[in-house]
């Protein structure tokens, strides 16, 4: 069995090698692209000075000032096919998919969106979620965001500190920030470019309490990430 598994593991290594020799450059998601999004449409917001698209028909998902019309669309086009975060089948494989068919944001869980630069992600299971905490370290997406959740206020939290095993100005603990939530439905998703085991480590408490908690972690930073993390949340 493991003399098969490692065949497998040669033969998704050669495959992926073999489309970044065919497409000539180097990209973190070496996947044939199955289908693409139709022409998408960025606008500028005068009273936020932002630029916005349109996401799911009817959000507004604002960007930092320094994106023009045309970033902003290729940003929200390189979200959707190459990155996959919302899935839909755009590439043929997702490494970067937060959701999949039974780990999902559940009706009125409480979701953490911790690494969330522009919170696609938030927004798009908003109307599913009582309660939505944002946190993200990069002030250049704090007003963006500011504007993106501002419809949804009494039920989004912005937090502009790192995650943490300690609460100070600049760092919070999860377990503190849940105090005041009953211990319900929890949806974490965890992409905070290789410091994923060290938040999960340092809140180990969270993980052994009543909260019926599902976890979508990144674990493609660092090379020994998926091992690691795995064996926390069996050991918990």
């Amino acid at each position: 069995q493991e003399e098969k598994r490692l065949e497998q593991i040669i033969e998704e290594y050669e495959k992926e090698i073999n489309y970044l020799k065919k497409i000539g450059y180097i990209t973190i998601f070496p996947y044939e692209r199955i289908k693409s999004l139709p022409e998408i449409k960025a606008t500028f917001d005068p009273e936020y000075k932002l630029p916005y698209i349109l996401h799911e028909s009817n959000k507004k998902l604002y960007f930092p000032k320094k994106y023009n019309l045309e970033q902003t669309k290729e940003k929200y086009r390189d979200y959707y096919e190459n990155e996959n975060i919302l899935g839909g089948g755009f590439t043929e494989k997702a490494p970067h998919q937060y959701q999949s068919d039974n780990v999902r944001v559940k009706k009125n869980d409480i979701v953490l969106d911790i690494g969330s630069a522009e919170a696609i992600f938030s927004l798009s299971i908003i109307d599913e979620a009582k309660k939505v905490y944002i946190f993200e370290m990069d002030n250049d997406w704090i007003e963006p965001l500011q504007a993106t959740f501002k419809p949804y206020k009494d039920k989004v939290t912005i937090v502009n500190k790192k995650v943490s095993n300690v609460n100070s100005d600049c760092e919070i603990r999860l377990d503190t920030l849940l105090l005041s939530e009953p211990e319900q439905g929890l949806f974490i998703k965890i992409d905070i470019e290789g410091s994923e085991y060290e938040v999960i480590k340092e809140n180990e408490s969270l993980l052994k309490s009543n909260f019926d908690i599902r976890i979508s972690c990144c674990t493609y930073h660092k090379q020994d990430d998926a091992g690691l993390i795995e064996k926390i949340l069996i050991e918990n």
